[in-house]
């Protein structure tokens, strides 16, 4: 996605900062902790949040024994604002939504 770097400068050792269609992408590696975390903003975040997802599956799936969680931030009034909201496995969102449960419980709030 280096074309898509923002001003061709916003990247360094650890992430970089992706642009498109009036949107932001920071994209961050915190090696110690072994994770990579996506923060969006913008009129068009689905979109590109979408695309970033894609591009890091496609290099996940390169790796057969490759085994990671895909986790979505609690957006609860208590974990909205939170430096470390709690957070769902998307898989399990996506279970809860096929079985029409559209509430969740956060487990640090209990909303």
């Amino acid at each position: 996605m280096h074309e898509s770097i923002n001003e061709q400068q916003c990247i360094w050792k650890s992430g970089l900062v992706l642009s498109k269609d009036e949107t932001k992408a920071e994209v961050i590696e915190y090696y110690g902790k072994r994770e990579i975390k996506i923060r969006v903003s913008g009129r068009h975040k689905r979109d590109l949040m979408t695309i970033v997802t894609h591009e890091l599956d496609k290099i996940h799936d390169s790796y057969q024994r490759l085994k990671y969680n895909k986790l979505i931030p609690c957006n609860c009034v208590t974990c909205k604002d939170s430096q470390e909201p709690h957070f769902y496995k998307l898989e399990n969102l996506r279970n809860r939504l096929a079985k029409q449960k559209y509430d969740v419980e956060c487990d640090l709030s209990l909303d």
